[in-house]
């Protein structure tokens, strides 16, 4: 779609104390657990809440897809074959990352990725001011309790669109902050502050999972499986907690598990390809339709909600 790009910067301008009203949507895929590539860009233009650009794009990231990653996002190395490379990609979309404010739900992550990937290429990481809606209804919402894309959009009642794909979780980021534009949230942006640890060190290894908030305020007959390293309490108090309110705590995971806890720190093994065969499995379960209540919970969640208030 041909736009005049002196009237919508003109318009972008117009609002510096707070929201524009033209700004970016974005999101990233990637293709393994190191999250410093990206294999899908979700990349919108909005003014006034329609979408007037659209430059998402599946991305080759020239390295290697991890199965679990695949099975997340539907994306693996055949279909990013005749894609571009970020380095490739980006003179396109450089100047509205210059230009724009960037939307995005747990804005850290995406831009996080983007920045390592750039550096990958030896490219510049350009100056981005951002606001991030997961920490804007954090803030403005607590009585949520849940600031998942899907819980908001439900929330504001918001169609969620594909899951997993870039595209559509940039469109629906639009559209939850033109909601929060509508109930007069402050949206300040602020500028990203890309690390320096993140640039000079490619090791660092995080995990990317469809996390969930438990809905069950009783945990009296759920099964749990518990996997990663534990930072906020040990897995022995943690079942411990567990199995005093009625749950129960087995080693692996079955077609009646309730709940894999994931902690807060990555297995050393995952460093070596592989999430390990806890939450490999209960990925293949639930594609294969074997366990489709299975959810993933991070040990900060499950400590807010349940344990807390004891």
């Amino acid at each position: 779609m041909e736009t005049n790009n002196n009237e919508i910067e003109g318009k972008a301008a117009n609002n510096l104390s707070g929201f524009p009203d033209t700004y970016l949507s974005l999101d990233v895929e990637t293709p393994n657990r190191k999250n410093d590539r990206i294999s899908q860009i979700g990349l919108l233009l909005i003014q006034n809440g329609n979408v007037i650009e659209d430059h998402s794009s599946l991305i080759n990231p020239e390295t290697y897809f991890e199965d679990i990653n695949t099975e997340i996002t539907g994306i693996d190395s055949s279909m990013v074959t005749d894609s571009p490379t970020l380095n490739q990609y980006w003179p396109s979309v450089k100047d509205l990352f210059e230009k724009y404010v960037v939307v995005a739900h747990n804005a850290a992550f995406d831009l996080t990725v983007l920045y390592k990937a750039l550096v990958s290429y030896d490219i510049d990481f350009p100056k981005i001011k951002y606001v991030c809606t997961c920490q804007e209804a954090m803030q403005k919402l607590p009585e949520l309790k849940h600031f998942s894309l899907k819980a908001l959009s439900e929330h504001f009642d918001i169609p969620l669109g594909a899951h997993h794909n870039a595209g559509s979780a940039a469109n629906v980021c639009s559209l939850l902050i033109e909601k929060m534009r509508s109930q007069n949230f402050s949206l300040i942006p602020e500028e990203f502050k890309a690390s320096i640890k993140a640039k000079m060190d490619h090791e660092t290894e995080t995990i990317r999972l469809p996390y969930v908030i438990p809905e069950e305020s009783d945990l009296t007959g759920l099964r749990f499986v518990l996997t990663g390293l534990f930072t906020m309490i040990s897995k022995s108090k943690l079942k411990e907690f567990i199995e005093s309110h009625g749950g129960k705590v087995v080693p692996s995971v079955t077609s009646v598990t309730n709940y894999l806890i994931v902690g807060s720190k990555p297995e050393p093994a995952w460093k070596h390809g592989r999430y390990g065969n806890k939450i490999e499995k209960a990925v293949n379960l639930i594609l294969e339709g074997q366990n489709k209540k299975l959810r993933f919970v991070n040990e900060k969640d499950f400590i807010e909600k349940y344990i807390s208030d004891h």
